[in-house]
C-alpha cells in the first residue's frame, strides 16, 4: 500500500496486475494457436458453435484440490474466458450501431 501512489503516478503496474497480465498474453496466444506447440497442448479449447450468452473459450478444468486452483492451467482459462466475456459486453454496451450489436 505504501508504493500504490508511486506505482499510479508512473503508470506502473502492481505484481498482481503484471502477473493477470501475463496471463492473459499467454491466452490469447494459445488462442490464436501461435505459442509453442506444447503450451498450447495443455489447454482445452471450447467448441464455438453452441450459441450462449457468454460463450467459453476455454475450457476450465475441475480441480479435486483447493491448492490447485492457483494453477496457469486453472487460473488461465478462467481470466481469459470472463476478460474477453466483460470486454465483449462493454463493447456492445457502447456502440451505437444496430448491426454490431446483433452480430
Amino acid at each position: 500500500t505504501h508504493t500504490k501512489e508511486i506505482f499510479n503516478r508512473l503508470e506502473i503496474l502492481a505484481l498482481p496486475n503484471l502477473i493477470a497480465k501475463c496471463c492473459l498474453s499467454l491466452m490469447h496466444k494459445v488462442y490464436l494457436k501461435v505459442a509453442p506447440a506444447n503450451i498450447i497442448s495443455i489447454f482445452n479449447r471450447v467448441d464455438k458453435t453452441v450459441p450462449r450468452r457468454e460463450p467459453a473459450y476455454f475450457e476450465i478444468p475441475y480441480n479435486r484440490l483447493k491448492s490447485t486452483d492457483k494453477s496457469l492451467n486453472y487460473v488461465g482459462p478462467k481470466l481469459y474466458n470472463s476478460t474477453v466475456n466483460a470486454v465483449n459486453r462493454a463493447k456492445i454496451a457502447s456502440s451505437t450501431n444496430l448491426q454490431e450489436k446483433f452480430t
